[in-house]
């Protein structure tokens, strides 16, 4: 956003991107359109983050504004997000 403004709610719509980009591309998970961290060995920081954000009382009616730490993580996740998508392999064998 060119204002800076961030709310709770947009981890909720980033959500809901990944879901409807995964299922687009062939994926079985939306977490599969998150490209982990090299120093996160579980794998599973973003999507933690993402769900425990997406799936609290965050109303889009009801903005609240985000803490840094969890503008940091929406900025990271949503840049590698627009930079990788290639389409799941299965979907087209080795012709792709």
């Amino acid at each position: 956003m060119q204002s800076g403004a961030l709310y709770t709610h947009h981890f909720n719509m980033l959500r809901r991107v990944m879901e409807q980009t995964a299922c687009f591309f062939g994926y079985t998970k939306w977490e599969e359109c998150i490209k982990p961290e090299a120093n996160d060995p579980n794998h599973a920081g973003y999507k933690r983050v993402i769900d425990l954000m997406s799936h609290g009382d965050y109303s889009l009616y009801e903005p609240r504004t985000m803490l840094p730490e969890n503008k940091e993580h929406l900025s990271k996740v949503l840049r590698q997000f627009i930079s990788i998508h290639p389409f799941s392999p299965t979907l087209f064998g080795s012709a792709a």
